[in-house]
């Protein structure tokens, strides 16, 4: 029970048994610590504490996905999928939901139907669990959306889902399980589309089928689609948990108004030393503000905020559907079948002056005094692995006895390198064996093995590994072998192709023969083009090809498609524990009721490269315009959580969800705030989908664990501090690096490289050959991150008998070249240069 103090006792007052056991908790409270566990759920949830508390992290394991259909579940392109219906099913760029689009289905009344059809191969011993995310903007009596499972052509429907009419404007999940075993051949599709003689209008996407277990099967028939959207969400091939978080917010659902979003064309707002206060001077109508908030579904909620001739109001998140109407009155309200509303103050119809004062949301069917919005954090950079299937032996992530985080890692994550030593194998008609020699100790790896290559599509483990798309590393040799399609590569069936042709496509380069556009046989002009553009040159002549082999990442095509290498998961045979190098912590839960979110994709601290843009005099980060890739973040932005100045949080930045934006946020500062000085960090979440997973602990269930754990975490703090200082130390000290020598050269004196804390690259030693090396003979090459922004030349030494001198050239791809040699030793040493 609560402990309430008597301060007012008289000497004749009885004592009675109540008055007993407060005072024995009071004593019980303030000298036996208790602790509740606590497990979150992926998603937001509300949880209520009597008394500000941290929350303790325990565990967070593993799991992984695997989305048998890869990335053509993302619905940017018709390709895999056919359509029924010309003009009626399109690629709709303007709604998106994963990836750059969504497949848009129309159907007018009396039309029948309308549909996208996939066709893909299965295990007829398996069983599968299909969904699809689907948003209806219009439907009319007849008409619906429905997915079907069927045996490919026009076989019998063997599962199948139907959306709610009536969720208009709202996302929501179909889904449907299968036995394959119910197949008379393991070919069989899914259809999506619209039925009846309604009128309908839909967009598709994040269409996906992962192989479940006999008990996930057994249960599929009674879980919800909101069950069914947690558990098996849309991911892009292979998917782990990356980078799990919780996120508290505590106190005050709104932040202060410098971080919500307004008319600033209109908006002549005068500053206020209070973050939660603005006035402003309204010369036209409908002047607003708005904030958009998470919120749970069907949950009764308190707004309530000061205003001198202002109003306030809540809407869905595109500001057309009213969720509680505008008015100057505070007041409760349901959230109805929503998850995400926009809180907007306005002045309406009214010109003048317009002030608000402390706005506040927050889960509660009565008034709570103000209070500003309370955010915590506790996360880590890390992934977690576990069967795809059965969800056995799960990497977990958990806090050691020094209160520091660690992985316990069971499975090997690769993502397959062009910069491997690939060497060819075997050639059959319609494919190829290729194969990295030592990529593993001998006998680390277990028999489970995964991978998915540049579509996200499986490539099967198999040990004899003679059909196409198939792969094992070898347990007792550690060498992984790979075949690849003849369709995939360019290469002819008469054509071997060497190391480099290897690593080219391992970067995302398809060869062919320049004159027929076709299959390289070894006759006629080899080039590549980007093995995420369309294949054919003569039918496709936007395709942009080289006739240089090409030695870098093919990064983003001529249509917007990004190249993801192929990605390998393999069982280790012993496990392994490592710290977690980069991780926040500190997620403390507010007095009453906090909404906390579990999720997972953050990006914490990463160096953000602000560019000044005149026409506005502001500084932009993370813009998609092609113009200023500089500014982009390393993934696409979901949405951008804190920016830093140094390590102090700068509320000064603007925030804007956009579609100019590199994902869904940018954000941008007044050149008059801008230090040109300091270093500017974010903290984001990525955009590509990612696998949340339920995040175990514990919070203080009364004042003694309260102090206990403060007290804790303090400790902790200092320990992190004493990690941070030391890493610090051997930064300011980096380690050199041993270069790979190539052409046949040997060191005289050892040669290595190094970066400062500067970003200025040293290189030092003395390579030689048996002859005079030759010009243009490139040395080794140097690592991304590592190489300059424009090509920079140096004289150093050359010996051959006398010493002369040369020039060493450090060019943008990273290759060190030497020119004007006339000896066998090249000297290195005082090369130095400024990485890009």
């Amino acid at each position: 029970m609560p402990y309430e103090a008597k301060t007012d006792w008289k000497y004749d007052d009885t004592v009675t048994e109540k008055d007993l056991n407060r005072i024995e908790q009071g004593l019980k409270d303030a000298h036996v610590a208790e602790r509740e566990a606590l497990t979150l759920s992926p998603g937001v949830q509300v949880v209520e504490v009597e008394n500000e508390t941290p929350f303790n992290f325990g565990s967070v394991r593993g799991r992984t996905l695997v989305n048998l259909l890869g990335r053509n579940g993302r619905c940017d392109k018709i390709g895999f999928f056919g359509t029924g219906g010309a003009g009626n099913v399109i690629v709709d760029s303007t709604i998106k939901r994963y990836g750059d689009a969504t497949f848009k289905i129309t159907q007018t009344a009396g039309e029948t139907s309308f549909v996208i059809n996939g066709a893909f191969a299965v295990d007829r011993t398996k069983k599968y669990m299909f969904a699809v995310d689907v948003l209806l903007t219009h439907s009319s009596a007849g008409g619906r959306v429905v997915m079907n499972l069927q045996q490919s052509g026009a076989g019998a429907v063997i599962g199948s889902g139907t959306a709610n009419a009536e969720l208009l404007g709202t996302w929501q999940t179909i889904h449907a399980t299968f036995d394959a075993s119910k197949l008379n051949s393991p070919e069989m599709s899914i259809v999506v589309g619209t039925m009846g003689d309604g009128a309908v209008t839909c967009n598709v996407d994040g269409v996906r089928c992962y192989e479940i277990t006999q008990a996930e099967y057994d249960v599929s028939v009674s879980l919800t689609p909101e069950q069914v959207a947690t558990r098996y969400p849309y991911v892009d091939g292979m998917t782990n948990v990356h980078n799990p978080y919780v996120g508290i917010t505590g106190a005050n659902l709104l932040p202060p108004f410098t971080e919500w979003s307004f008319n600033i064309t209109i908006l002549d707002a005068r500053p206020s030393l209070d973050p939660y206060a603005i006035t402003y001077t309204a010369t036209k109508t409908h002047t607003l503000l708005f904030s958009e908030i998470d919120v749970l579904p069907n949950t009764t909620y308190y707004l309530s905020c000061e205003t001198q001739n202002g109003e306030f109001g809540i809407h869905d998140v595109t500001g057309t559907k009213v969720i509680s109407p505008y008015s100057n009155k505070s007041r409760t309200f349901n959230t109805g079948e929503y998850n995400r509303v926009r809180v907007y103050l306005s002045n309406r119809e009214k010109l003048g002056d317009f002030t608000f004062r402390n706005p506040m949301l927050v889960v509660d069917t009565e008034a709570k005094p103000f209070a500003p919005q309370q955010r915590s954090i506790w996360a880590a950079e890390c992934q977690l692995a576990a069967h795809p299937v059965d969800g056995s032996n799960p990497d977990t992530l958990f806090v050691g006895d020094d209160g520091l985080p660690y992985t316990l890692g069971k499975w090997g994550k690769m993502v397959v390198s062009g910069d491997w030593n690939w060497k060819y194998n075997v050639s059959w008609s319609t494919h190829k064996r290729v194969y990295v020699a030592n990529l593993v100790p001998v006998n680390s790896v277990g028999i489970q093995q995964y991978m998915t290559k540049y579509d996200g599509n499986p490539v099967y483990m198999d040990g004899a590994g003679n059909g196409p798309d198939q792969f094992q590393i070898q347990p007792a040799t550690g060498y992984l072998y790979v075949t690849i399609p003849n369709a995939d590569s360019g290469w002819g069936p008469d054509y071997t192709p060497d190391a480099d042709e290897i690593k080219a496509y391992f970067m995302g380069w398809r060869m062919c023969q320049q004159e027929t556009a076709g299959l390289y046989n070894g006759t006629g002009t080899r080039c590549w083009g980007k093995i995420t553009d369309p294949v054919n040159v003569i039918a496709n002549p936007g395709w942009s090809t080289v006739t240089v082999l090409p030695t870098e990442l093919a990064g983003t095509d001529g249509v917007g498609n990004v190249y993801t290498p192929y990605r390998l998961q393999y069982l280790k045979a012993k496990p392994t524990v490592e710290p977690v190098a980069n991780y926040e912590t500190g997620a403390t839960l507010c007095k009453g009721a906090n909404m906390v979110e579990v999720g997972s994709g953050i990006v914490l601290r990463e160096k953000a490269n602000p560019s000044y843009y005149s026409e506005n005099d502001s500084w932009f980060i993370n813009n998609g315009v092609v113009t200023w890739e500089s500014t982009r973040f390393q993934h696409k932005a979901n949405k951008i959580i804190n920016i830093y100045e140094g390590a102090t949080k700068d509320s000064r930045w603007t925030v804007e969800n956009i579609s100019l934006a590199y994902g869904n946020e940018r954000a941008y500062l007044s050149n008059s705030y801008y230090d040109p000085t300091a270093v500017y960090h974010v903290t984001y979440t990525m955009l590509e989908p990612t696998l949340a997973a339920p995040i175990s602990g514990s919070i203080a269930a009364n004042l003694r664990a309260t102090v206990s754990d403060l007290v804790q975490h303090t400790g902790d703090m200092e320990r992190r501090l004493a990690v941070v200082e030391s890493q610090k130390a051997e930064k300011d000290a980096p380690q050199w690096i041993k270069p790979t020598l190539l052409n046949g050269l040997t060191e005289l004196a050892s040669t290595q490289y190094v970066k400062d804390s500067l970003g200025f690259v040293h290189i030092r030693g003395r390579v030689k050959s048996l002859e005079t090396i030759p010009n243009e003979t490139v040395l080794f090459k140097l690592p991304v991150g590592y190489r300059p922004e424009i090509m920079s030349e140096q004289c150093v030494a050359t010996f051959g008998g006398t010493k002369e001198i040369c020039n060493v050239q450090i060019n943008i791809d990273g290759s060190v070249k030497v020119w004007n040699s006339t000896g066998t030793v090249i000297y290195l040493d005082r090369v130095s240069f400024q990485a890009k």
